[in-house]
């Protein structure tokens, strides 16, 4: 029986996407990413964590020249 994860913690999430947990941290900081706690875990929905991968840009910022 395979079971489907329906959510995932800061730490799944960011393995997951490939990313640092503080960056998954700071989308949640920044109001891009919804999380949802029980009691004191975070836990990130996975429908959630998708409309976030697909709302993160194409390409990377260009650098400007200071």
């Amino acid at each position: 029986m395979t079971v489907t994860k329906l959510a995932y913690s800061v730490t799944e999430a960011a393995e997951a996407m490939g990313v640092s947990p503080s960056l998954i941290r700071q989308a949640i900081s920044d109001n891009e990413l919804v999380a949802r706690y029980a009691k004191t875990k975070t836990v990130i929905a996975a429908p959630e964590l998708e409309r976030w991968r697909d709302a993160l840009p194409t390409e990377p910022p260009r650098k400007t020249r200071a």
